[in-house]
């Protein structure tokens, strides 16, 4: 049986809403297309030229290399590149004319540097180390070289504003690592503790002068801050203090003198050492007058440059040995102990006249990793 024949269904047409007879939306969709892989085929080409072929970067200073007497381009970010870039290329020449060969230790000899801890004015070598409560890596470094050290000097008394008293941060948290760190060690390997009295503001964290002159001008002053240091050092133990009493003016002087003479003679009856810190910018009378009242001097070899004066090291070797050498034309040899900073500055080189920042050996390492950066050794400094 045939079917019939079927009529097509009479519906109105429907005009698609993309629908473009004219051509014209097409042909300017391939074109777009067309620029858009032509971009992207140019990117993809930088980039690989990016990794491919090393930045143009300032010439840096090498150990031994060739790089330190070329030229240093100037960034055209900074304000002051022009006249960085002269600096630079003076300091690169003075560097090169002044070249030093870097000293390494070598291993260390055993016995070589052997102590005896029986007395306080033991002959020979001394090796000290500073602790200070804020850091903590200052105790991990305690507690894997305690054993390597004479003396360890905490900063733990803090002269107050009157000039009158002392401030103790000697607290239970420090005598439970510390204290108790040193007398588990065996007595022949235990350096012995000495406090630091310095005149630091522990609100502003700087030196006080105003403070240092109430102490030094009387005598009143004196003998009461010299009485709770013997009290201090009875009560926790020490075996002498250090002080670091900084920018003491000319009317305080003679002051310093006097107090750190006065309290050696405190001491002396418990065996106890009094030791005086002298910047390394002090004056010949200054220095000459250290290694008159203290028992030890300690000469701070540091801050050759500073936070708000121009970029460079901290103490070159050049400039440390020269300070060294002359410290001794003033300081009885017996007497001197050459202090290194283990610390540096974050300068800002983008133009800005502001100081730079201090940056402890932890903190260095630490950017250094975050930023994927390489640290060079130049011999010069």
């Amino acid at each position: 049986m045939s079917l019939p024949d079927r009529q097509p269904l009479l519906t109105p047409r429907v005009v698609p809403v993309f629908s473009d007879p004219s051509g014209r939306r097409w042909r300017a969709l391939r074109g777009a297309a067309l620029g858009l892989g032509v971009g992207t085929t140019l990117l993809a080409a930088v980039l690989v030229l990016a990794v491919l072929v090393p930045p143009l970067l300032p010439t840096t200073w090498k150990t031994g290399g060739a790089a330190a007497s070329g030229a240093v381009s100037a960034s055209p970010v900074s304000r002051r590149a022009p006249a960085r870039a002269v600096a630079r290329r003076k300091l690169v020449e003075a560097l090169e004319k002044h070249r030093v060969a870097p000293v390494l230790p070598g291993p260390r000899a055993q016995g070589a540097l052997a102590r005896t801890r029986s007395a306080a004015t033991d002959s020979g070598p001394i090796v000290m180390g500073f602790y200070v409560n804020w850091d903590d890596n200052s105790f991990a470094a305690l507690t894997a070289h305690a054993t390597d050290m004479d003396w360890v000097v905490g900063e733990w008394a803090f002269l107050e504003s009157g000039g009158e008293a002392v401030r103790w941060d000697l607290g239970d948290t420090v005598r439970k690592n510390v204290v108790s760190l040193m007398q588990a060690l065996p007595a022949e390997q235990r350096p012995r503790l000495v406090a630091m009295l310095t005149n630091v503001d522990a609100a502003s964290h700087q030196f006080d002068a105003q403070r240092a002159r109430r102490l030094l001008t009387s005598a009143e002053n004196r003998a009461r801050v010299i009485a709770s240091l013997v009290a201090g050092v009875t009560r926790f133990g020490l075996s002498g203090i250090m002080v670091d009493i900084e920018l003491a003016d000319e009317a305080s002087r003679d002051g310093l003198g006097r107090f750190v003479a006065e309290l050696g003679a405190a001491l002396k009856p418990q065996g106890a050492v009094v030791m005086q810190t002298v910047a390394a910018d002090a004056s010949d009378a200054e220095m000459r007058a250290a290694g008159q009242s203290a028992e030890y001097v300690v000469s701070m070899l540091y801050d050759e440059h500073y936070s708000t004066g121009d970029p460079g090291p901290v103490a070159s070797q050049q400039w440390y040995e020269e300070r060294a050498a002359h410290a001794l034309t003033l300081i009885p040899k017996a007497k001197a102990i050459f202090a290194v900073g283990t610390y540096g500055y974050h300068w800002d080189d983008t133009g800005d006249s502001r100081p730079a920042e201090a940056a402890t050996f932890a903190e260095v390492m630490r950017d250094v990793r975050q930023n994927h950066g390489t640290i060079e050794f130049a011999s010069p400094s």
